[in-house]
């Protein structure tokens, strides 16, 4: 994508009222090499504020982002350097957050979309099964369900025998005719309200979700990627095949269970009693959350637990990481103390930093195997509230407090 495309794009985003004039200055600004400041420190104690604010009043979390740079403190580096490393792919993490209608990777070129409304009651029910399809979900501003499916101009009227509906207030069903092999784009704008279950499946195309309130959110995929965005409820899993999963900014009460076989995976300022992630062939990276346990588990891939929180008022949390063939790195606040249990193969190492005082260590034929305490200097606890547990067989573990 050229420069006069990008800045044609934002300036669509401008006029649809989806970002601000002064949101959008800052994004050509980026674009013309104007480069914006940031401070590690500020990052660090914005985060912990909207980690405070998500426990005091979590259903309206997501509402208070006024200031643009705090709505995007996570990316942790500049916004030139975010827009010139992502805005080449459609799925860059900036054009997800201001404008949920541009699908991941997808190109409406040579499509034609047809709309179709349909009035839904509170705790209704959606399910969606794509072919080739891009999913996209988010709160609309209308009190009805609106459906869009866009298709190649060729087959527009036969969108209806493309396209098989199940409706009824508390239900909405939509799949694809498996026959079909072309390109279908599926967006779905939701009304303000709480669902009771969301469940997707699709091949060869991306899902995303985004400012939905639902008990249960499921998100099945093969070929393409998964992204999870301000969502609220009680669980989430996602699960799919060849691509990356990114959840961020959500507060699903009991779980966000996430699984890959073939791609990265990552949490940023979620909120949960439970974070799991796994993965075969990929990084998993946790960052700026809130949960009781974190766990992770990866074959060829790096770990990284990064300044993560308590659940709620609760002063205890738990990091568990696993992996065969990379490094397990643990940065803890710097407010907390923490206990450090790992084991290091024959061929891992384990370096801790100078806040930790080793309580043992022992040798066998696998490896090394250590236990630690530290507390930093800053910390205002004196008990741990961090306890890691964490193994590698061909890498090197970290821990250290930032």
């Amino acid at each position: 994508m050229n420069k006069s495309k990008e800045i044609e794009m934002i300036l669509k985003l401008l006029e649809e009222k989806k970002i601000t004039s002064e949101e959008a200055k800052m994004l050509i600004d980026a674009l013309n090499d104007i480069k914006t400041e940031s401070s590690d420190d500020d990052d660090y104690y914005e985060t912990k504020d909207f980690q405070d604010s998500m426990r005091e009043d979590s259903p309206e979390i997501f509402d208070d982002h006024d200031d643009f740079r705090k709505k995007y403190a996570n990316f942790g580096k500049d916004l030139k350097e975010v827009i010139f490393d992502r805005l080449s792919d459609i799925k860059s993490d900036v054009f997800d957050s201001l404008s949920f209608d541009i699908p991941n990777n997808a190109d409406f070129n040579g499509f034609e979309s047809k709309d179709m409304e349909f009035e839904l009651v509170n705790k209704a029910s959606v399910k969606i099964e794509g072919t080739n399809s891009s999913i996209n979900i988010k709160r609309g501003s209308s009190d009805k369900a609106i459906l869009t499916i866009s298709v190649k101009p060729r087959d527009y009227d036969r969108i209806n025998e493309i396209l098989e509906i199940q409706y009824s207030k508390d239900n909405l069903d939509i799949s694809i005719d498996e026959m079909y092999k072309d390109k279908v784009i599926i967006a779905l704008q939701l009304p303000d309200m709480e669902f009771s279950n969301i469940k997707v499946e699709t091949t060869n195309g991306p899902i995303s979700i985004m400012d939905t309130k639902c008990d249960q959110i499921i998100l099945e995929g093969t070929n393409g990627s998964i992204s999870v965005r301000r969502c609220i409820g009680r669980v989430f899993k996602g699960e799919t095949s060849n691509g990356s999963v990114r959840s961020e900014q959500n507060n699903f009460d009991d779980s966000i269970v996430v699984e890959s076989s073939n791609g990265s995976v990552q949490t940023a300022m979620d909120y949960s009693k439970l974070i799991d992630m796994e993965t075969t062939n990929g990084s998993i990276k946790f960052n700026n959350s809130s949960a009781r346990s974190f766990k992770a588990e990866t074959t060829n891939g790096a770990i990284l637990f990064d300044r993560l929180f308590p659940y709620q008022s609760e002063s205890k949390f738990l990091m568990l990481g696993e992996t065969t063939n990379g490094s397990v790195t643990v940065y803890v606040n710097r407010d907390f103390g923490a206990a450090f249990e790992c084991s290091a193969g024959r061929h891992g190492n384990i370096r801790l930093g100078r806040n930790f005082n080793m309580q043992s260590m022992q040798r066998n034929s696998l490896g090394r195997i250590s236990y630690a305490k530290g507390e930093s200097r800053y910390a205002y606890k004196s008990d741990i509230v961090a306890a890691v547990e964490t193994t590698t067989s061909n890498g090197t573990i970290t821990m250290d407090f930032v």
